[in-house]
C-alpha cells in the first residue's frame, strides 16, 4: 500500500533533516570555566569554540561568525566591554 501525501507535503516516513550547527563563541581568560562551559554547553547540534583573551575573542568573532556569544566582563588584555564595542 502506497501513501500518497500533496505535493509539498514532509514525508513522515523520511528521516528529519538537520539544521545547520549554531556556533557559540565563550571568552573567557579563566582555563576552568572556558572548559566547564565548553563540555556543559556543546553537544551535537551546538559547536563550542573559546578564547582566553579578548584580542583571541575577537579574532574567532571575526573569522567563526558565532551565533552567540559568553564574554567575560574582566579580560586581561581590555574588558569585555570594550571588546563588545
Amino acid at each position: 500500500m502506497a501513501l500518497n501525501l500533496p505535493s509539498g507535503f514532509p514525508s513522515p516516513l523520511l528521516p528529519e533533516q538537520k539544521s545547520p550547527m549554531q556556533t557559540l563563541l565563550i571568552v573567557d581568560d579563566e582555563p576552568n570555566v572556558r572548559y566547564s562551559l565548553e563540555k556543559g554547553l556543546g553537544n551535537d547540534s551546538l559547536q563550542v569554540i573559546t578564547a582566553g583573551t579578548a584580542r583571541e575573542g575577537i579574532e574567532r568573532a571575526r573569522t567563526a561568525q558565532p551565533d552567540a556569544i559568553i564574554l567575560d566582563v574582566r579580560l586581561p588584555d581590555m574588558t569585555g566591554l570594550q571588546a563588545f564595542q
